[in-house]
């Protein structure tokens, strides 16, 4: 998928900043499965073990981009705009970039991308999700380079990367918790997911009534039943 995706970049993986940071060994491991596509959400659970796709809060398909953009993330989408705005004015990022940002972001978390193969725009030929991730562009990097000259442009993008990261974190651990977590309102204390996927066994099975009632009746039929002899006493 990683090597697919490059190849849709046309040659362009030179323009992007994939930087190091100091990561903790949590926030490592979710960096390096969010970045290859491997965060065991519900479309890869469903791949891998067969149980639900559904996302456990809302029953929506559960892919990566859903888990930001999932209407139970309402309140942590209006603290992250707030963060990232507070953000970009301490890094004292250049007014338009700013804007780019900010405009880009809140339109891929209310309606996703919205992507043009033929733009000239890096942003847009790679997608806001993927600046979501942490490929900023390196266009970015140079104009704010030429905004801001006595500020260095290798911790500007280093920061703006980590910010990302760690915020997009967040809805991650929670939605761990939610999914995985005993349910406090559950009889049996069972977790949402094993709950959706006995509830997936279940309708499974009833949509399957007709076929499994046929089969029993043929087998019924095949079985020789011995005679009964009745004894008089």
């Amino acid at each position: 998928m990683q090597n697919r995706y490059y190849e849709w970049l046309g040659g362009r993986r030179s323009g992007l900043r994939w930087l190091s940071a100091g990561l903790t060994e949590s926030l490592r491991t979710y960096v390096v499965k969010l970045s290859h596509g491997w965060l065991p959400i519900g479309v890869s659970e469903k791949r891998c073990s067969g149980t639900t796709d559904l996302c456990p809060q809302c029953n929506e398909v559960d892919t990566v981009p859903h888990l930001y953009r999932c209407h139970v993330r309402g309140p942590w989408r209006h603290r992250f705009l707030i963060h990232l705005h507070g953000h970009l004015r301490e890094t004292k990022t250049a007014a338009d970039i700013r804007c780019i940002i900010l405009k880009g972001i809140v339109s891929w978390l209310l309606a996703g991308d919205a992507n043009d193969p033929d733009s000239i725009e890096p942003v847009v030929q790679i997608g806001w999700f993927q600046v979501f991730k942490g490929y900023i562009p390196n266009e970015w990097t140079l104009r704010q380079e030429t905004f801001y000259r006595r500020q260095r442009k290798k911790r500007w993008t280093k920061e703006l990367i980590e910010f990302f990261w760690t915020h997009s974190n967040t809805p991650w651990k929670d939605r761990r918790k939610v999914a995985h977590a005993p349910g406090e309102d559950s009889p049996d204390n069972s977790s949402a997911r094993s709950r959706q996927a006995a509830q997936l066994r279940v309708e499974t099975a009833y949509a399957h009534a007709p076929l499994m009632l046929a089969h029993n009746h043929r087998t019924v039929r095949r079985i020789k039943l011995a005679p009964i002899r009745v004894v008089c006493v």
